[in-house]
């Protein structure tokens, strides 16, 4: 099923899985949801063992706890299911020196994103032959990090990177492999700012009226190469909305310039 804005929004793409039902108890555990470790005993939920309410003490809460055992069981699973090809852990679930550690000695590949999920990588002296290079709008520097270091695969992520790649591996006398990702449907208006509707009250009527404000089609076109102004402190950027109300983070595609005006 899809659509041309991309899966999500197709007819019923997010709803809840077939096998999902509502318990009957609120406080049953779903056992392919959880841990295969987690399990409650008098009432006290435990994971590998390990009462959570002795982590919450000590560590206080929230806390990300991950049960080892756990992790490791479904990397297995995972390598024996698809023994014929290489299985990547998606590094962007959660990634440290320990968690890269156990991926590697499960035997199973690993999906970095950034520069740092690279270094994580490096540091515990993962096998870089057996690492994809994913993440979108990524810097000449990692790209030169990842072709120095022989990452297995760049995933290109747009024109531009082919010809950042192209370069940074002819500059530095090596050959490197990529693969090209593919998603139908993602447009770029997906990531353009888009102001929220404001509401306002007539004094003499008290009627509810709704009045949009968009911004205008007056927009000042940016070149490629200025993808520092994407941020929201930059002064190129100081008409722009606060960074509060900014997608993702606050950052806002290199090739669009900011309002000139509003009405």
């Amino acid at each position: 099923m899809t659509h041309e804005a991309g899966w999500a929004h197709a007819p019923g793409a997010l709803r809840a899985p077939s096998w999902l039902r509502e318990p009957t108890d609120p406080n049953a555990l779903v056992s392919p949801l959880w841990s295969s470790t987690a399990h409650k005993q008098d009432g006290v939920l435990t994971v590998g063992g390990v009462p959570l309410t002795e982590l919450a003490a000590e560590h206080g809460s929230p806390a990300y706890v991950l049960d080892e055992a756990d992790f490791r069981s479904r990397a297995r699973a995972f390598k024996t299911a698809f023994g014929d090809y290489d299985v990547f852990y998606a590094g962007k679930a959660f990634l440290c020196t320990t968690v890269a550690q156990w991926v590697a000695e499960e035997g199973l590949c690993l999906d970095v994103c950034s520069g740092g999920e690279l270094t994580v990588a490096e540091r515990v002296g993962f096998d870089m032959a057996r690492v994809g290079f994913h993440g979108n709008n990524k810097s000449l520097e990692e790209i030169e990090r990842a072709v120095t270091l022989g990452v297995g695969r760049i995933i290109l992520d747009s024109f531009h990177e082919i010809q950042r790649v192209a370069e940074v591996a002819e500059r530095l006398g090596r050959t490197q492999r990529v693969m090209v990702r593919v998603t139908a449907g993602v447009e770029a208006h997906t990531h353009e700012y888009i102001a929220p509707p404001t509401r306002t009250r007539s004094s003499a009527s008290r009627s509810p009226t709704a009045r949009r404000t968009t911004p205008s089609a007056a927009w000042s076109r940016r070149p490629a190469s200025s993808c520092s102004a994407c941020t929201p402190t930059s002064a190129a950027r100081s008409s722009t909305p606060p960074a509060s109300r900014w997608p993702l983070g606050g950052c806002w595609p290199c090739t669009r310039g900011s309002p000139t005006s509003s009405r």
